[in-house]
C-alpha cells in the first residue's frame, strides 16, 4: 500500500478525515478497507465499526462483563 490518500480539486482528503488535520489514521484505515475491498467505490457507505469488525474478524463492541463472567 501507497501513501496517497485521494483529494478533491482544493488538497483535502476526498473521503474521510478527522476535524483535526494532523490526524491521519482515519485516512490511512480508510484506505486500508479500500484496497481490503477492491476499491473506495466498492465500499459504498458503511460505518467505521463495520470496517474494523471487517478487517479484525472481531465485533467491536466492548464486553461490560465483569471479567470473572467472561467465557
Amino acid at each position: 500500500m501507497d501513501d496517497r490518500i485521494p483529494c478533491t480539486a482544493d488538497g483535502k482528503p476526498a473521503f474521510a478525515r478527522n476535524v483535526d488535520p494532523s490526524v491521519y489514521w482515519v485516512m490511512i484505515m480508510e484506505k486500508v478497507f479500500a484496497k481490503y475491498s477492491g476499491s473506495y467505490e466498492a465500499m459504498q457507505g458503511g460505518t467505521v465499526k463495520r470496517g474494523l469488525e471487517e478487517l479484525t474478524g472481531r465485533d467491536t463492541c466492548p464486553d461490560t462483563r465483569p471479567r470473572h463472567t467472561r467465557p
